[in-house]
């Protein structure tokens, strides 16, 4: 099997690929918060969109399927976006339990009413 030719449209596509791949990661790291507010299926597609992205880039150096575009996208692409569906979309909602419970304790077991204010430990 051949190496494919890379050639300035491969290139062209792989480096916005890649830039677009590294953005979505920065948004992911720097805004946990935000990225942790989006629904389930919103963070699932980001997550694809990064794989997605970095496989595209890494498309005119693959030797088996090179020259193939949809077979390469549903060999290698297709199956590379099911584990974050999987995971966001399946395993994450079954491990949510009950979500965070605060309760206020009463004001009784803070302070003592005959003291002077000053919690003291020990």
């Amino acid at each position: 099997m051949d190496t494919m030719k890379i050639t300035l449209p491969h290139i062209l596509i792989s480096l916005p690929s890649v830039l677009i791949a590294i953005t979505a990661v920065f948004f992911i790291f720097q805004n946990p918060a935000q990225f942790g507010n989006e629904s389930l299926l919103v963070r699932a597609l980001i997550w694809n969109l990064v794989i997605v992205a970095l496989l595209v880039a890494l498309y005119p150096f693959n030797r088996f399927l090179g020259g193939k575009p949809g077979i390469y996208g549903i060999v290698v692409c297709l199956p590379a976006v099911i584990p974050a569906f999987v995971y966001f979309l399946y395993l994450l909602p079954r491990q949510a339990g009950e979500g965070i419970l605060a309760e206020q304790l009463q004001s009784e077991l803070i302070t003592d009413s005959s003291s002077n204010g000053i919690i003291e430990v020990g």
